[in-house]
């Protein structure tokens, strides 16, 4: 089975995984992505020798632990379904040669291991098709790969009964599916369709002036405060020439969270830059994005790695302690009603709310912008279902440069809760950490975050709630987290 040169000798099954890679613009037809993927197929066939682990090398693409695809697809002899009962027939419909012989059936196939998280497999003998949906158990839960299943059979019904539908024509969802996301999401959609975050965040300040938004290193900031810092560095930003998005490279603080605050009230998008990437990453996040301006504090503008990133010739700089306070005491003892009226946000539902980068594990970090509707309406979402409210206090221990950092920092501002801002120095150091998280009633971690807590002593208490993400959890590690 093409067996050459080192391996011609060799018993036993040899595989080798050839990578494809598809684009598709909108207008592009079933008929022509497949008829692309065929060619592909062809013309790489001298090459399907090569082993995927020195193709990997060659290219300077990681290897290791990284997957080179998290799907695959693969054309057998025969499929053994593990549980035939979850077979469906598909009906191809009039577009087939022999309608009373022709049919696919599609079903899951739990495994243990396998070189993809999912893998399709496919057999037959030219009266039908097999398909098999082969997946990883430890990543991916039976239901989900059975509806995975589902729209994969009403994608192929689709592209046989008309392979000239343009691709992004084709419905993935099923009536039932599309009820249900009308009636469970469709006012949540309709309410943040025309609302931004930063409409979201003014109103509750609006509403609870003298309560505590954020606290740091021992210092409570209200909501009324907030909104003053907000609204002064936003004065400045809007002074900017352009429509880019602005660059924010601070340390951690309450400055760090009014210049995100303020960057929308301006009308622009953020991009967040993390004072301890390599200045080369900064520099290409800068210039992929756009960046013209860049805001920074005293850590960060006077750090020797920074130089060279803030001293590009095309880049202006907005440093926060140049930026002057309100005076602390400007609406003190007057009633709510007869607070300074803010300024209106310059902020649109449809434009940008921040560009967040790919980490890079799989090639160049690449970046992803979202819009203040989207944004808002994820962060209504989210606050609904872990049920969010005034009464929280949020765990804010995620880098701004990581995206789940908004809900801790924005999230909580949107339902009125008190943020907790903790410093990166006592995050990685599991007992200071620890001891932060008694102030909290909400903390978001990886399991590897809270594997370092527990090995370290932390008991947790009965008000705090814990989500966690980013990576596998482990049985084990979900038991000890439910009770802390």
């Amino acid at each position: 089975a093409n067996r050459t040169g080192a391996t011609a000798r060799t018993l036993g099954c040899c595989l080798n995984q050839v990578l494809r890679v598809s684009e598709a613009e909108s207008s592009t037809t079933v008929a022509q992505l497949i008829g692309e993927v065929d060619r592909q197929t062809r013309a790489s066939r001298p090459h399907d020798w090569l082993p995927l682990s020195t193709l990997m090398h060659e290219t300077g693409r990681p290897t290791g632990s990284v997957p080179a695809t998290e799907v695959a697809f693969s054309w057998q002899k025969s499929v053994r379904l593990v549980d035939p009962s979850l077979a469906r027939s598909l009906a191809l419909g009039d577009r087939s040669l022999d309608r009373d012989r022709e049919s696919v059936a599609a079903a899951s196939m739990p495994v243990r291991s396998s070189p993809a998280a999912v893998t399709l497999i496919g057999a037959g003998d030219g009266g039908s098709v097999t398909l098999a949906l082969e997946y990883q158990v430890e990543r991916f839960a039976r239901s989900s790969i059975e509806l995975l299943g589902e729209r994969l059979t009403r994608v192929l019904r689709a592209s046989i009964i008309d392979p000239d539908v343009p691709v992004d024509d084709v419905d993935l969802i099923g009536s039932d599916q599309r009820e249900r996301q009308r009636s469970e999401f469709g006012t949540l959609a309709s309410t943040t369709a025309t609302s931004t975050v930063s409409d979201l965040v003014d109103e509750r300040m609006a509403a609870s002036p003298d309560s505590v938004a954020i606290r740091h290193r021992g210092r409570r900031v209200t909501y009324a405060e907030l909104g003053r810092r907000t609204d002064r560095i936003a004065e400045v930003l809007a002074a900017v020439d352009g429509d880019d998005p602005l660059g924010v490279l601070t340390s951690r603080s309450v400055d760090m969270v009014a210049a995100v605050l303020a960057v929308w009230r301006s009308g622009r998008g953020f991009v967040p830059l993390d004072p301890s990437y390599p200045a080369a990453r900064l520099g290409d996040m800068i210039g992929d994005a756009g960046v013209s301006c860049v805001v920074v504090d005293a850590t960060t503008v006077g750090a020797a790695e920074l130089v060279d990133v803030l001293e590009r010739p095309s880049l202006t700089v907005v440093d926060l302690d140049d930026v002057p306070d309100d005076p602390p005491t400007a609406t003190d003892g007057l009633d709510r009603t007869e607070r300074a009226v803010r300024p209106a946000s310059s902020a649109r539902p449809d434009g940008l709310a921040h560009v967040y980068f790919t980490s890079g594990s799989t090639g160049r970090p690449k970046g992803v912008a979202v819009t203040q509707a989207s944004l808002a309406g994820f962060l209504r979402s989210m606050c609904e279902r872990i049920e969010l409210d005034q009464n929280d206090v949020v765990a804010a221990s995620t880098t701004l440069s990581f995206d789940p950092a908004l809900l801790e920092l924005v999230g909580t501002l949107v339902v009125g809760g008190e943020v907790l801002l903790i410093d990166r120095d006592t995050v990685v150091d599991p007992v200071l950490f620890g001891r932060a998280l008694g102030q909290a009633t909400l903390v978001q971690a990886t399991p590897t975050v809270y594997r370092m807590l527990i090995e370290n002593g932390w008991t947790g208490h009965d008000r705090l709630a814990i989500l966690c993400g980013g990576e596998p959890m482990t049985p084990q590690l979900a038991a000890d987290l439910s009770v802390r």
